[in-house]
């Protein structure tokens, strides 16, 4: 059962919103221990739009609609590099795009979820060629989070804070 908190904040969000935010609360706890020098904060403070600042050097922010192929991208990939410890490592682009893809199924099994809000945060998965579109198109939410060299990703902002919407 919900406590009433999560209820209020429930209904602050539309239900991609509320699905993202889930997982993004639980992402934080697996950049504890990272050993990266930038930080990303995801903002959903707002009702349709996530927001993301991220610091490294300099302060650079990207505002994407929830369900946005890219702001499901932002959450997915953040919740396999945590998941798989990718930051130790650059990754290989068709390894990221197969651990992105499979993020939130992972996800759920990882929690033991099942039933509707497994179903809830599982419709948000994307293909292998979704996230090989987004890697081709190099947006700026991309650049801010990941340095692409060659054929190998690295994360360079880890996921160190959640802003949870106003109640």
């Amino acid at each position: 059962m919900e406590s009433v908190t999560e209820e209020l904040i429930r209904g602050k969000l539309i239900e991609e919103g509320y699905s993202l935010l889930v997982v993004s609360r639980d992402a934080v706890k697996f950049f504890e221990n990272a050993k990266i020098e930038g930080s990303a904060t995801l903002d959903y403070k707002d009702k349709y739009n996530l927001k993301i600042i991220a610091r490294n050097g300099d302060e650079n922010t990207a505002c994407l609609h929830y369900n946005s192929t890219p702001a499901r991208c932002v959450v997915a990939s953040l919740i396999a590099f945590g998941q798989n410890k990718l930051w130790k490592k650059p990754v290989r682009a068709d390894d990221f795009k197969t651990y992105v893809s499979n993020a939130f199924d992972e996800y759920c099994s990882n929690k033991g979820m099942e039933g509707e809000s497994a179903r809830e945060i599982k419709k948000l998965s994307l293909s292998e060629s979704q996230i090989g579109h987004l890697l081709n198109r190099d947006g700026k939410w991309f650049r801010m989070l990941y340095d692409k060299t060659d054929d190998r990703i690295r994360l360079k902002c880890s996921l160190r804070d959640v802003i949870l919407p106003n109640i």
